[in-house]
């Protein structure tokens, strides 16, 4: 996990706190109840391409804990 924690870009510590608390513990994007800067976020309506790209020697989420 360090070595993870340590491969980013330095965020000053409400905006890493928001996004842990937000992505990772509320899991709220996924949920469909994510807010940013006041407006709320619908995945419905994203209109661009997302691209998800996996490294097959991810030591945090290996590709085959994605799979359905």
């Amino acid at each position: 996990m360090e070595k993870w924690i340590f491969d980013s870009p330095t965020m000053p510590f409400r905006v890493s706190e928001g996004f842990v608390k937000n992505f990772y513990h509320g899991n709220k994007l996924v949920k469909g109840n994510l807010s940013i800067g006041g407006r709320e976020v619908k995945t419905q309506n994203l209109t661009m391409p997302i691209l998800n790209v996996m490294a097959t020697d991810d030591h945090l989420v290996p590709p085959r804990r994605l799979r359905h």
